[in-house]
């Protein structure tokens, strides 16, 4: 798992959010996003199932609920951000977010179109100078059996004893 932004992961090759993030960004406490995805689960997971982590504790201690990260995908985060009461700090979150969703999904996909190759091990002169003398080999050995085809058959068995030597 990549951080690809500081707002974005690519999680399974999807482009996902934590709920971690929108909380920080929104200036909403962590709890409070989650319970929001706690109580619209069946309506976010109608875009895909809701990924999440299981953190391990700060203070060491055991029992009770882990914490969890969330993590949403394009669809659930916008649907998310639509539950939450606008404020100055809200709206522009949806739009950077938005603006950033779109940006790497342009930018994965021009990666994907654009295969990489690796030229720097190629030697393209010496490559060709091989071919060259592949071709000069070959129209030797054209001429060759041409001009056997034309002897008679006297002068195929003294090369082919000649051949045998």
């Amino acid at each position: 798992m990549k951080i690809i932004t500081n707002l974005i992961e690519l999680i399974d090759n999807e482009l996902r959010i934590s709920h971690r993030v929108i909380a920080k960004e929104t200036n909403i406490d962590e709890e409070s996003i989650s319970r929001l995805i706690r109580k619209h689960i069946d309506d976010l997971e109608k875009f895909g199932s809701v990924g999440f982590q299981i953190q391990p504790r700060k203070d060491g201690n055991s029992g009770g609920d882990q914490p969890k990260t969330y993590y949403l995908n394009e669809q659930q985060s916008t649907l998310l951000l639509t539950f939450m009461r606008n404020n100055e700090i809200v709206i522009e979150f949806k739009v950077r977010l938005v603006k950033e969703f779109y940006r790497m999904r342009e930018d994965i996909k021009s990666k994907q179109q654009i295969p990489e190759i690796a030229y720097q091990d190629f030697d393209f002169d010496n490559e060709l100078k091989s071919l060259e003398k592949y071709e000069a080999y070959s129209n030797k050995m054209i001429n060759f059996l041409e001009n056997l085809r034309k002897r008679n058959k006297i002068d195929l068995y003294r090369f082919n004893n000649i051949a045998k030597h």
